[in-house]
């Protein structure tokens, strides 16, 4: 590596010029024995006197940079002033502790309003090019105008989090911390007027300084020109911009989600207070039992609201920040990258000048240019008008060659100073970029650990409320029984009631009960009792040794209310109050006692998907030691055998994408692929039947003039990917692994807590029922962690996991066959569906073409001739035409005019063939079709609510089922599989339960949208190239084509977002 590569040995230099004009700090007097001592790149060291900021082991954080002195401020406490008038707005207050002496005082306060601190933005973004200057939260946000409140205390306190965030970023940046606007902000009580003198300035400048057209003239041709040189140390500083732009984007969603579930449970603990407060009026002995209950959950309820408010207005917002100041980075480098293109631009500008005067004294007679065909049409044109006026060209050309001489020289200065301005840019950046990664470690380091403080005081909280409960309690208890001995003789003995509590569980306690989701809650059954079922990662557990488990324990102990362990719990419920408790869950409740095998992971179903899945999680080193399973109907052991002649292929073939492809290499099962079998292809073409307007996709826009083009997509066979990914998963072993091939899945159910075994009341339990031709080792019964439904569009496990699901039929067959021909992909869509010919090896093609059903049925009853003069004809005729030929007698026959016996169909398209026009690009002619491949299959889109379910996760054709048009099915089953094992990685590196909903979340948000994007756009064209006629539908649809076709970068979009 360079040493100009490593951003951590940058040094941080001052310009003493320039340090002028900034404020000065304590630290900067001419007595030096007053500074903190300094390492050879200008950081400060942390002296032995110096208290640690983390702890002894942490790094040290320098919070200023390259400066001394302290600059704390803080921003809070909004106000909402001339209240009641229209001129109402919300300030802030900004209060400073600092030791620099420009100050007049260390500790002081102002405050300022929102249109304040964006005068400080733009002022600080204007003087301060070379900054990434942190940017400032919206102004304005859409909630607020819906709910009619601008000033709401939910609004403000959030905005006042972010100007916090904002202020903070400028004072730890050592440019930025200086600038003498901040000072002036900070302290001056003049700033109204400070603003109105440099608001007059600055538009007096702006008048001055280039027009708006000037600048949005070079932004948009520099937003098609590309750096020939890039800079790997910026190309490396935006890669990783961009992947924590889409972490960070990530983690949005997840705390978003989170938020919003504590303020669920707010409002049902607030909802739960309030139920226990009525009934005091119906049960007045009680009364002060009910009152101390329902003030605790109150309490509780109070804890979550303002853990709600810390999450959603400081951590959340904090998030959205850093994503905006990403964004700010990214601009930067931008503006680099536009110092770069400047340079570049006049160098080629340079060497043009300076070809053209080589030329002109080189070749003299080049400029005179008489005969047009030996000279280019401008010095040909300007020799002539040179004539007409009766100039002398040898005068002529040496003038022209002194003004090339001066345009060089000038240009050679130019090329300088813009050589001498992008390497300072360059190097401004680099000092930037280091001053980004130490302010984002500061704040990730604070945003953090007051999160964490937050959830440490919302549990203290609940452990004291809950504690203090007990002790009311036990008070209240101790009370009655004194009450009790003096009642006539009677004793408590002699009233047969029972009192239970409800068990708290870390502070949680939900009482709702869900029939889908309660086997993982606490939920209350109708007799009031309150019963625990906890979450399970291992399933083993002992009973309580001191406690028999035989019948409800009344008036538990105060100590057995507190955070009990999962073997404390069992006791204090009944075997009565199991039993009923496991009638509520999904319905599914198993009444065998016997003890399932338990596996980590099942996947029901062996296609593509199901095959890939299991293949990942043994390659995986992090998730190579779970216990994994695969369930399938058919006999693996004929598609691991599977082989054909070289010239026969099977109809179902797939096109997958690079990064399907990529994910198969990186798993190890692409080298086990058969490579003959599979064929790529670097280009597509797409064209409209009824108007002939075309696209062509290639990679030609992102590929150099010396490089292969890269590949569009790779076409094989279903049986040969599964093959390779049959040989994958038996090149890892059988340790672990076990796939149950002809075997069925007969039912699926809730598991039992069994006494003497393991609690699987939260685990799915799968009954197997093996062929006769199936192992005899298959068991009867298995219990999976969490199980994986890869099993098609009617998916048990969706059934079972009471997933819904979105869709509709399309009335439509794909048919499929697999041909003869030469040539390229293409797909030519009709009105009554698109058509698709798609490349395999050894000349031969894949056909897919979407139509009715009944036309599906005609073509499949075509003798073998027929079939292929329909398919040549689909790619050569009008829509009038190939319906004319769709209405023909299938079996009908006539004479050609040799005598030789030809079907009508083939007659038919001769006869047409001569008085149609051709198109300018067709695929070659389909010479014969595969016997036995004709088929069809009904065209469906599915789309399931959600992908997961607790212990239960979805992939593939069980997740959704698109329209084939672009060929996406299998590569989006792909994508499930990666996304899914990555998230399964995640949960097992940090400890967590894979079939927990918190681990599974991870997949459901990075595939949920994709998919839905995927097949919305996919149902669009179907129905977009379904509209019958020659209408304003057709005609936009035609002009969409042919300005796509001409607009490189919006194609290249286009594959990128398929691939």
């Amino acid at each position: 590596m360079e040493p100009h590569d490593d951003f951590d040995s940058v040094s941080w230099r001052n310009d003493p010029q320039s340090d002028v004009s900034r404020p000065t700090t304590a630290g900067t007097d001419a007595d030096d024995s007053g500074r903190s001592e300094r390492d050879v790149n200008g950081k400060r060291r942390m002296s032995a006197a110096q208290e640690p900021q983390a702890g002894p082991l942490a790094d040290a954080v320098d919070l200023a940079g390259i400066g001394d002195g302290v600059l704390e401020c803080t921003v809070g406490s909004p106000l909402k002033e001339n209240d009641g008038t229209k001129d109402a707005y919300i300030s802030y207050l900004v209060t400073t502790h600092t030791d620099f002496k420009t100050f007049q005082k260390s500790d002081f306060s102002v405050r300022r309003r929102f249109r304040d601190f964006y005068f400080l933005y733009k002022t600080l973004y204007r003087d301060y090019p070379a900054c990434a200057v942190p940017p400032l939260p919206d102004k304005h946000k859409v909630e607020s105008y819906v709910t009619g409140d601008r000033f709401s205390p939910e609004f403000t306190q959030r905005r006042a989090w972010s100007l916090h965030r904002f202020i903070k970023r400028i004072t730890l940046h050592p440019v930025l911390r200086r600038a003498p606007i901040l000072a002036i902000f900070l302290e001056s009580p003049d700033w109204n007027a400070h603003m109105r003198l440099r608001s007059s300035r600055g538009s007096n400048t702006s008048e001055s300084g280039g027009g708006l057209f000037d600048n949005f003239t070079d932004t948009f041709v520099n937003a098609f020109t590309k750096v020939h040189k890039p800079d790997r140390r910026f190309i490396e500083v935006r890669e990783k911009a961009d992947k924590l732009d889409e972490d960070l984007n990530h983690v949005e969603k997840i705390v978003a989600r989170v938020a919003r579930r504590e303020a669920d449970l707010e409002a049902d603990y607030a909802e739960l207070a309030t139920q226990f407060r009525k009934l005091v009026p119906l049960e007045p002995d009680i009364e002060v039992p009910l009152q101390i209950f329902a003030a605790s959950v109150e309490e509780t309820s109070r804890g979550f609201k303002a853990l709600k408010d810390h999450t959603d207005q400081n951590y959340l917002g904090s998030l959205r920040d850093m994503e905006a100041y990403i964004l700010s980075l990214k601009s930067l480098l931008k503006t680099r990258e536009q110092k770069q293109l400047d340079f570049e631009a006049l160098v080629e500008y340079r060497n043009k000048a300076v070809a053209d005067r080589d030329s002109l004294a080189n070749n003299p007679s080049s400029y005179y240019a008489s005969n047009p065909l030996t000279s280019s049409p401008a010095s040909f044109i300007r020799s002539k008008m040179e004539d007409m006026r009766g100039v002398d060209h040898e005068q002529s050309r040496r003038e022209r060659i002194r003004k090339l001489e001066l345009r060089i020289d000038e240009l050679t200065r130019e090329v300088e100073s813009a050589k001498t301005t992008s390497e300072m840019f360059d190097e401004e950046v680099v000092r930037e970029v280091a001053d980004f990664e130490r302010i984002k470690a500061v704040e990730f380091r604070d945003t953090l650990g007051a999160l964490a403080d937050k959830h440490i005081e919302f549990y203290q909280g609940v452990l004291n409320t809950w504690e203090r409960f007990i002790v009311e309690m036990e008070g209240e208890i101790g009370v009655d029984d004194h009450q009790n001995d003096h009642r006539g003789g009677e004793s408590v003995a002699s009233y047969p009631q029972v009192n239970y509590y409800p068990v708290v569980l870390d502070g949680s306690l939900c009482i709702s009960w869900n029939a889908h989701i309660s086997r993982r809650r606490l939920t209350s059954e109708g007799t009031g009792l309150l019963c625990l079922q906890l979450r399970s990662f291992d399933p083993p557990r002992s009973s309580h040794p001191l406690i028999p488990d035989q019948q409800c324990v009344p008036e538990p102990a105060s100590a057995a209310m507190r955070s009990l362990a999962r073997s404390v719990l069992r006791p204090y419920v009944c075997p009565s109050c199991r039993r009923g408790l496991q009638s509520g869950r999904r319905g599914y409740a198993s009444n065998s006692d016997q003890i399932p095998d338990i596996y980590d992971v099942v996947c029901v179903g062996g296609g593509p998907a199901g095959l890939a899945l299991l293949a990942a999680l043994r390659a995986s080193p992090l998730t190579s030691e779970l216990k994994v399973a695969l369930i399938e109907s058919q006999n693996l052991n004929k598609a691991r055998n599977w082989s054909s002649a070289p010239h026969e292929f099977s109809n179902r073939c797939s096109s997958l994408t690079p990064s399907s492809v990529s994910f198969l290499q990186k798993i190890g099962a692409w080298k086990h692929v058969d490579s003959s079998r599979v064929q790529p292809y670097q280009e597509m073409h797409v064209w409209d039947g009824q108007t002939g307007s075309r696209i062509s996709f290639d990679w030609s826009m992102e590929t150099s003039p010396f490089e292969n083009l890269r590949t569009v997509a790779t076409m094989t066979e279903n049986a040969n990917l599964v093959r390779g990914l049959l040989s994958r998963i038996a090149e890892l072993g059988d340790e672990g692994i076990s796939i149950f091939s002809n075997t069925t899945v007969s039912s699926i159910q809730n598991g039992a807590d069994h006494q003497d075994g393991p609690d699987l009341s939260a685990w799915p339990v799968l009954s197997l029922s093996p062929s006769p031709s199936a192992a005899s080792s298959v068991p009867s019964t298995i219990a999976a962690r969490l199980l994986v439904g890869a099993d098609g569009i009617n998916s048990p496990v969706r059934s079972f996991a009471d997933i819904s699901t979105d869709g509709w039929d399309y009335n439509r067959h794909g048919v499929v066959a697999t041909l003869h021909q030469n040539g390229i992909s293409a797909i030519s869509p009709f009105s009554w569906g698109p058509i698709a010919l798609l490349p395999l090896p050894n000349n031969h093609a894949s056909l897919v073409w979407s139509t009715t059903v009944e036309n599906a049925t005609y073509l499949k009853s075509l003798p073998p001739q027929a079939f292929i003069t329909m398919v040549n004809a689909a790619f050569r005729l009008s829509m009038t035409d190939l319906q004319y030929m769709l209405r023909l007698d299938p079996s009908s026959t006539t004479s050609s005019p040799s005598g030789e016996a030809i079907s009508q169909h083939e007659d038919e398209l001769q006869w047409r063939l001569q008085h149609t026009p051709l198109p300018s690009q067709i695929p070659p002619l389909v010479t014969s079709v595969q016997d036995r491949s004709v088929a069809s299959f009904p065209l469906r889109f599915r789309h399931a609510s959600s992908y997961i379910s607790p212990r239960v996760a979805l992939v593939g054709d069980a997740a959704h089922v698109i329209h084939p048009l672009a060929g996406q099915g299998l590569n989006l089953g792909l994508g499930d599989v990666a996304s899914l094992v990555s998230a399964v990685e995640y949960a097992v590196s940090h400890g967590m339960d894979i079939g927990d909903l918190l681990s599974l979340e991870r997949y459901v948000s990075e595939r949920w949208a994709v998919n839905a994007k995927i097949g919305g756009v996919c149902d669009l064209l179907h129905r977009l190239y379904n509209v019958p006629g020659h209408g304003p539908v057709a005609w936009a649809r035609s002009l969409g084509l042919d300005a796509i076709d001409k607009l490189p970068f919006v194609k290249s979009f286009i594959m990128k977002q398929a691939e």
